[in-house]
């Protein structure tokens, strides 16, 4: 550690003890501590340690050399710098997919306990962040996650590195504290499951709110149009008409009564019926049938004259009574 030149005097040889002790007043063990020179000579030594392991940290050593007599023959004053080994730190992965995600590895981290490491990415822009990483104290080896800092261009380079606060600046590898890629921008359609349910929430709420404001309504029953329906109703006068032609009547006398009489036939009743559509899914027609109103029986002679007349002329339907003679005579009364 130290190199020292002796000389001793002409007449008396040189018993040169070191001595060597921190500023918190701790005895440092050297690997020897007494020499010996003679007289008229001269000597070149080394002082080393031996088996010192001090805590980590900075400060202050002093080395002192006495003769036999006890004088102080030098003394020098130096600062060390006491680093832990046996431990290590490093990034074990780099991803970038819109968030940052940064692995840690870590080996004998429980020396680490006074330690401060911090974590830094960069990116070629311009672009950084610096982060506190607990590297003694977390159960598991930590990874950290730096949500999209939406200011890194495609495919621009990001470097992520761990050190720790002096005294434990170095580890045992000091290769792995530092880890590059590509940045690549993150999907628009990524939702974390945070986020789903806040909007899943926040759309419940303004679907409650239009409901209550009347813009949201329940959708109504679509009603089917229909045209009108025509229908036609004859009346049974006019289907009897329609079934085929009448029977002539028989021939009468030329002395007889020479009567026409012109037949008439109920007029076709024909109603318009407009089928209202119901809300319901079926649909009911409604059609309407309308009788004639019976004409009026005319009591004259004249009249039972027509009315028999229009007797005769439906020889199919009913069948007829007795000579002619005998229903003139019937309709004149001379038969009562």
């Amino acid at each position: 550690m130290v190199t020292c030149d002796l000389i001793a005097g002409e007449d008396e040889e040189l018993r040169a003890v070191f001595t060597m002790r921190t500023t918190n007043g701790e005895r440092v063990e050297l690997a020897d501590e007494t020499f010996v020179v003679s007289a008229g000579q001269e000597e070149q030594v080394n002082i080393s340690l031996e088996g010192w392991n001090p805590a980590p940290g900075v400060f202050d050593v002093l080395l002192a050399a006495y003769d036999q007599y006890g004088r102080n023959l030098d003394e020098r004053s130096q600062s060390v710098v006491a680093r832990e080994s046996g431990w290590n730190v490093g990034i074990s992965s780099l991803t970038s997919d819109g968030n940052i995600n940064i692995g840690v590895k870590r080996s004998g981290y429980t020396l680490l306990a006074d330690a401060v490491c911090e974590l830094t990415v960069e990116a070629d822009g311009g672009w950084s962040t610096t982060q506190i990483v607990d590297i003694a104290y977390a159960d598991n080896a930590p990874v950290i996650e730096i949500k999209n800092p939406n200011s890194i261009e495609r495919d621009e380079k990001i470097t992520a590195s761990l050190a720790c606060s002096f005294p434990f600046d170095i580890d045992d590898n000091p290769e792995d504290d530092t880890l590059s890629t590509y940045y690549k921008p993150g999907s628009l359609l990524a939702v974390s499951t945070n986020e789903v349910g806040w909007v899943i929430g926040v759309a419940g709420v303004v679907v409650a709110l239009a409901w209550l404001l009347g813009g949201v309504q329940a959708k109504k029953p679509r009603q089917d149009r229909t045209k009108p329906v025509k229908q036609t109703s004859s009346t049974p006068a006019a289907e009897t008409a329609n079934q085929g032609p009448v029977a002539a009547p028989d021939p009468v006398d030329e002395d007889d009564f020479n009567l026409q009489i012109d037949r008439t036939e109920s007029d076709e009743v024909t109603e318009e019926v407009e089928v209202v559509p119901e809300i319901t899914e079926s649909m009911v027609e409604v059609i309407e049938h309308v009788e004639p109103e019976p004409e009026p029986v005319d009591i004259t002679p004249s009249g039972r004259l027509a009315s028999l007349r229009e007797e005769m002329g439906d020889g199919d339907v009913q069948q007829r009574e007795g000579s002619i003679e005998d229903r003139m005579k019937k309709f004149f009364g001379d038969g009562e």
